[in-house]
């Protein structure tokens, strides 16, 4: 019991932060993207602005792991065709595999899951990071195998996360490497807990509150001078309605969009980057005032962030849905789990892109 308290408090300071600074990065990519639009590919300071911007990316990057672990991030219910993401993930792993480390692939053709695809790849990244690290100067071999299994819902002694009865896709990643004891195979999930001169221990504590966000199942089997061999349970997927994506639209189409975000800083950025891809832009810091907005002008989009004060994100989109059912709503959020069941035509994560927000509001807007 008192472990379940320490891991919701945990979740709850990492879920307050994670909201802060995700503010603040929406602001700082937000200006940076917009800079970058203004500038000419060779003009004086837009190699920094590229740096501001890859850094941002970075912090979220960081920020999502931190949620991860503490079981708060973001869980899309989406397609991820697995060969597809492997392929992906192993032509972007290629720079940092040593020439003596031989990889082996075993996945079923059209082999699919649901999850969202970021964070499979993260999961994936880091489990094939581990498995290189763990062959050391020696070399050796990396497998990767995929395929549809059936667990029974019993815990077996080599589970990290028992995965309820059901029909999963397994994911195993395996390595040659010296193994590990069961002391060291306990301690590997810990945050901050590294075996490594570098790195910062939140990887593998990272993949396993991304798996139990997604409702799977872990088992981790290894001993010394047997290697390791990591099994990762997904919700699996037969079939999925894709969404086919359509081109941005430049001149806005004389589209009004709404935003609602009670952060200054947050909502002068957005914005500005909707109006910036052609669209006008009115805003409001709060629920009953975006919807007072609603009532008394015509409002074609609305973009509304999950945590507000006076009426929630849910309540705001409940309010629209009874006022104009037919109205697109975009859901912002940068750490709520519970945002993405909400009934709004799109979620929109925190902190976006200016590239992510055009497409949103193209689809939305040209239906």
């Amino acid at each position: 019991m008192v472990d379940a308290q320490r891991a919701e408090s945990l979740g709850v300071l990492a879920s307050g932060l994670a909201h802060d600074f995700n503010n603040v990065l929406v602001a700082i990519l937000g200006n940076a993207d917009l800079a970058l639009r203004e500038l000419e590919p060779r003009a004086p300071g837009r190699a920094a602005l590229d740096n501001i911007r890859q850094a941002s990316l970075r912090a979220a990057e960081l920020i999502e792991q931190l949620l991860a672990f503490a079981g708060r991030g973001g869980v899309a219910s989406t397609r991820v065709p697995v060969n597809a993401l492997v392929d992906e993930l192993l032509r972007l792993s290629a720079p940092t595999m040593p020439g003596n480390v031989g990889i082996r692939i075993d996945i079923a053709r059209d082999l699919v899951l649901r999850a969202d695809p970021s964070q499979v790849r993260q999961v994936l990244l880091n489990l094939v990071n581990n498995a290189r690290d763990a062959l050391g100067p020696g070399g050796g071999t990396v497998a990767i195998a995929g395929r549809l299994t059936y667990r029974d819902g019993i815990a077996h002694a080599d589970d990290v996360l028992t995965a309820a009865a059901g029909s999963y896709v397994e994911l195993e990643i395996a390595d040659t490497g010296p193994g590990m004891t069961r002391e060291l195979r306990r301690r590997i999930f810990e945050p901050f807990f590294t075996t490594k001169a570098t790195g910062h221990g939140l990887g593998l504590a990272a993949v396993v509150g991304i798996v139990r966000a997604h409702a799977g199942g872990m088992r981790l089997a290894s001993a010394p001078g047997q290697g390791a061999r990591f099994s990762v349970l997904w919700p699996s997927s037969a079939t999925v309605e894709d969404i086919p994506a359509i081109g941005p639209l430049r001149d806005g189409n004389g589209h009004t969009v709404l935003v609602i975000d009670d952060e200054d800083l947050v909502r002068d950025v957005v914005a500005r980057m909707i109006e910036d891809l052609g669209y006008a832009a009115i805003t409001a810091t709060d629920g009953p005032a975006g919807l007072a907005i609603v009532d008394s002008q015509p409002i074609d989009a609305v973009l509304v962030d999950f945590t507000l004060p006076r009426m929630t994100g849910a309540d705001v989109v409940s309010a629209l849905r009874e006022r104009r059912p037919e109205l697109p709503i975009i859901l912002c959020s940068g750490v709520d789990r519970e945002a993405r069941a909400i009934r709004a035509d799109a979620y929109l994560a925190k902190p976006f892109q200016l590239d992510t927000l055009d497409h949103m509001l193209a689809k939305l807007l040209s239906r």
